[in-house]
């Protein structure tokens, strides 16, 4: 492309970038129209729904609502004791009795709170570890134990001022059984 007569070569410099930018804007605006996208379609919008609640009727001095008589509950008395629920399979107590006591225990990465006595039953979960530690307040004597689907695994008791009773049970990794982790 040869320049015009009379306009300087530096002058033609900006005439391209504004030839471009102007190129680029149509692109962008036919593009933006949907220039090639498939044609929009319209979509069913749900009316909207309308509920009206009713207050029930005020009784006036003209019209008196009247009240049905409702009959009374029935009164039940079981003629047996109930039965306390059986331990199910695989679940781990914590068994925490003697004098007062913190009791911190749960699972590996966890810090439950309790308070001597003490009997929770937990689902067994994944964690191969389950601990109880019981810490003496101020004397006396404190038990522990770990149970797993009822049968104790560790025992441990403490006594004195402040000394500590600990129950430990690990998984063993070979035979998935539970063993004292206490020795």
């Amino acid at each position: 492309m040869t320049a015009p007569a009379g306009v300087p070569k530096k002058n033609r410099t900006w005439i391209k970038y504004a030839a471009t930018a102007f190129v680029a804007m149509s692109i962008g605006v036919v593009m933006g129209e949907g220039g090639g996208a498939a044609p929009k379609t319209a979509t069913a919008v749900p009316a909207p729904t309308v509920t009206v609640t009713v207050a029930p009727r005020q009784a006036t001095a003209k019209h008196p609502v009247k009240q049905k008589a409702q009959p009374a509950a029935a009164v039940t008395h079981p003629t047996h004791k109930p039965v306390p629920p059986a331990v199910s399979k695989d679940t781990v107590t914590y068994v925490v009795t003697g004098s007062s006591a913190e009791v911190t225990y749960g699972p590996a990465g966890s810090d439950f709170n309790g308070h001597v006595p003490m009997t929770v039953s937990k689902k067994l979960g994944s964690p191969s570890y389950y601990a109880i530690n019981a810490q003496l307040q101020g004397g006396g004597t404190v038990t522990c134990k770990i149970e797993v689907n009822g049968k104790t695994i560790s025992h441990a008791t403490a006594s004195g001022g402040y000394n500590i009773a600990s129950c430990e049970i690990t998984q063993d990794l070979f035979d998935s059984g539970w063993q004292d982790a206490n020795g």
